[in-house]
């Protein structure tokens, strides 16, 4: 494998994950938070799976791609999702 390969499969994930960051605003608010944390649960399961069988470079290439679009859409979404489920600020003395 040389360094080109190596490249690819490393910085896939960050470009996937940042063009889904873009979208995943838009579909939390059309489907709903815990919603859109679920398609992210399914990505990542997805992506593992295509990484872990892979043959060639293309597959684990496509794997990488499909685990960036969940590691961007879960890291738009669950802050979002903590913000709303967490208790108000209390002050303890």
């Amino acid at each position: 494998m040389c360094s080109d390969e190596k490249e690819l499969i490393t910085s896939i994930i960050s470009g996937a994950a940042f063009f889904s960051a873009i979208f995943a605003g838009t579909t939390t608010d059309k489907f709903g938070r815990k919603s859109a944390i679920y398609v992210a649960c399914v990505l990542f399961i997805i992506g593992a799976t295509l990484q872990v069988a892979s043959f060639g470079l293309a597959q684990m290439t496509v794997g990488r791609l499909v685990v960036g679009f969940g590691v961007g859409s879960a890291a738009m979404i669950v802050p979002m999702y903590i913000a709303k489920v967490s208790p108000p600020n209390t002050v303890v003395v």
